[in-house]
């Protein structure tokens, strides 16, 4: 019996023997180097996905209230120092 250090060892081990099924696993997906990376802990399974870039701001859609509520959150220090910038570069 094969003894596996981790779950990732096992699984590639698996896909280097069923490589020809047609439905492919994520281990399956892997080069042989990319395989022996996951073993060797070098490298995740699989890699995580990029975050989504920051939606844009709609400035005309902020209402007073919420801009109030920012200024709290960011503190008002902060938010001076921003607007003097702002009066700087205008």
């Amino acid at each position: 019996m094969l003894q596996y250090t981790n779950g990732h060892s096992r699984a590639i081990t698996g896909a280097s023997l069923a490589q020809r099924r047609r439905r492919m696993s994520a281990a399956e997906r892997l080069t042989p180097e990319q395989r022996g990376e996951v073993c060797r802990g070098a490298r995740p399974l699989v890699l995580p996905r990029a975050p989504a870039p920051a939606s844009r701001i709609d400035w005309n859609a902020i209402n007073d209230d919420d801009l109030v509520e920012a200024v709290r959150q960011i503190g008002i220090d902060r938010a001076l120092a921003a607007a003097v910038e702002a009066e700087r570069g205008a």
